[in-house]
């Protein structure tokens, strides 16, 4: 399997013609600031260079067998992808906004105000992950497609209230602000790990089927548990750091 993550790769015409427009569009709006920050471009081509190792790579493929790679894979939506291309965002925001109508430009708003970012992303994470849900997703790949569409949709407006977008973007105002953001914004992540990691019996259906049984199943499933449960814990951890130290 480790040789297999480094190999194994399935290119989707559509996901890398997708992500090719993202990244020469972007180039070209970047090249166009006044004040150009290679932060910023850094940020944009290793949040699409995330989204690719999470679609393209042997990642894909091996989330059908084993739920703690499909794990793997959506923490590195909502932990790794989703936060860099916010950070990279501002340029886009700024050659964007002033093209749209108003009430785009309000419903941006509002989609990106903490309150209602922190209601997506909660509950894009607990509605996918119901069994029933995530089982189906799993049988059918044009709904397992939409599945990482939402995620890293909605993970990326929970993190957007910590990006510069000027006034384009409601920022939380104080350091308390963001601590409880971002405490309970991790705290969902750890509470749905743990009650994978402790479960005695398998929630998904799908991996119970498959040629492991039953008992790879629960095993597997503790080990997804604790993957989200670990990293979650760390990458809220440091965003608390890192935002209280930019201050």
């Amino acid at each position: 399997m480790p040789s297999d993550l480094l190999t194994r790769w399935e290119w989707h015409p559509v996901l890398v013609v997708t992500l090719g427009v993202a990244a020469v569009g972007y180039g070209a709006i970047w090249r166009r600031q006044v004040a150009r920050s290679r932060a910023e471009l850094i940020a944009w081509a290793a949040g699409l260079c995330a989204v690719l190792v999470a679609t393209s790579s042997a990642i894909d493929p091996l989330s059908d067998e084993r739920l703690s790679v499909h794990m793997m894979q959506h923490e590195i939506f909502t932990f790794v992808a989703a936060p860099l291309l916010v950070a990279g965002m501002r340029p886009v925001t700024l050659a964007l906004l002033p093209r749209l109508g108003s009430p785009i430009t309000r419903w941006g708003h509002a989609l990106t105000r903490p309150r209602n970012a922190w209601l997506a992303a909660t509950a894009v994470l607990w509605a996918w992950h119901w069994p029933a849900a995530y089982d189906y997703a799993l049988a059918h790949p044009a709904v397992h497609d939409v599945e990482h569409a939402t995620m890293l949709t909605a993970y990326g407006l929970y993190w957007s209230p910590f990006a510069s977008f000027g006034h384009a973007v409601p920022a939380l105002r104080s350091d308390a602000a963001r601590v409880l953001y971002l405490a309970t914004g991790g705290g969902q992540s750890a509470v749905l790990g743990a009650l994978l990691a402790f479960a005695r019996t398998p929630f998904y259906d799908y991996y119970v089927a498959g040629r492991a049984g039953a008992e790879f199943a629960l095993g597997d499933q503790q080990v997804s548990g604790m993957i989200m449960l670990l990293s979650g814990a760390v990458v809220f951890a440091v965003a608390a750091m890192v935002t209280l130290r930019g201050d």
